[in-house]
């Protein structure tokens, strides 16, 4: 991947149709940059897939990312086995999982490993399901970084890390972790902007998709993320990843099925793009 900041978009914007046709609509869409999503949409991209034949998938689907027209910028993944569980067996196969996921990303030039945590095990207490979640996520980023690649989490509504401060806690606990930043998933709980914004130093990827409190997404001119000022921030703390937008159409959820992805996209795509080329003026102006 070029040196960033880059603008790329998830793989699940499109996800009612094959992963080819994905990648096609991104670049017609002028965005260089795809991020794929191995989770909610398995028939366009299953995560077991990946972790059972690595180089072959990383061969497929660099493929058919050229063909497109587009470079790969990310991977998130989900499995059933969460970095929020207990289970022997699933604490045995998360490295295994992962460290074959950290070997595709590898394979097809992909930096960031993304996933998420998992809800919480109503069965721990608070600070035993820390300690679960910071054992698992230390396994699975070691088995990572062994093929050569980088684990990021994202902090999500109902997760067993869902806040701003759970997510300072972990990184605490874990020295050298770095996030994928979805703004979104604090805001629609209720977070407001300034309670995540010291994250920006531990943020080399971000999914920028507009929310407010009780919505996971919503149009750009509605919501109450100041995304300009999201730009401004991540780049004053040195910024030079992804800004993957991330609007979906998944028909169940409520709040994620009423907007025109394609529209939103755009609208995203130039904000990100003046925001940055404004940067960059005022550093030439001075």
């Amino acid at each position: 991947m070029a040196q960033g900041p880059v603008i790329a978009c998830t793989t699940h914007s499109f996800g009612v149709v094959p992963l080819g046709a994905a990648l096609r609509i991104i670049r017609a869409l002028d965005i260089e940059y795809a991020d794929l999503i191995a989770a909610t949409y398995p028939q366009q991209l299953e995560p077991y897939a990946l972790a059972a034949d690595p180089e072959g998938e990383a061969e497929r689907i660099g493929n058919m990312a050229a063909g497109a027209g587009v470079q790969l910028s990310g991977c998130f993944v989900g499995f059933r086995e969460r970095f929020s569980s207990a289970n022997s067996e699933h604490r045995r196969r998360l490295p295994e999982l992962f460290g074959a996921i950290g070997r595709f990303a590898r394979r097809g030039g992909i930096a960031h490993v993304q996933t998420g945590f998992g809800p919480p095990d109503p069965a721990l207490p608070a600070d035993e399901q820390l300690g679960v979640v910071v054992e698992n996520v230390r396994a699975a980023r070691e088995a990572v970084a062994a093929e050569g690649a980088e684990l990021i989490v994202e902090a999500q509504r109902g997760a067993a890390i869902k806040s701003p401060d759970d997510t300072r806690r972990l990184l605490g606990a874990v020295p050298g972790l770095r996030i994928n930043h979805d703004p979104g998933q604090f805001a629609c709980i209720g977070f407001a902007q300034e309670t995540y914004e010291s994250l920006y130093a531990h943020t080399p990827h971000i999914h920028m998709r507009q929310a407010r409190p009780g919505a996971l997404q919503e149009k750009l001119e509605h919501g109450t993320i100041d995304f300009r000022r999201v730009v401004r921030g991540l780049q004053a703390a040195g910024f030079d990843g992804v800004y993957a937008t991330e609007y979906v159409h998944f028909a169940r959820s409520a709040d994620c099925s009423s907007v025109d992805v394609v529209a939103e996209t755009v609208k995203m795509r130039d904000l990100i793009r003046e925001e940055l080329a404004a940067l960059v003026a005022g550093k030439l102006a001075t």
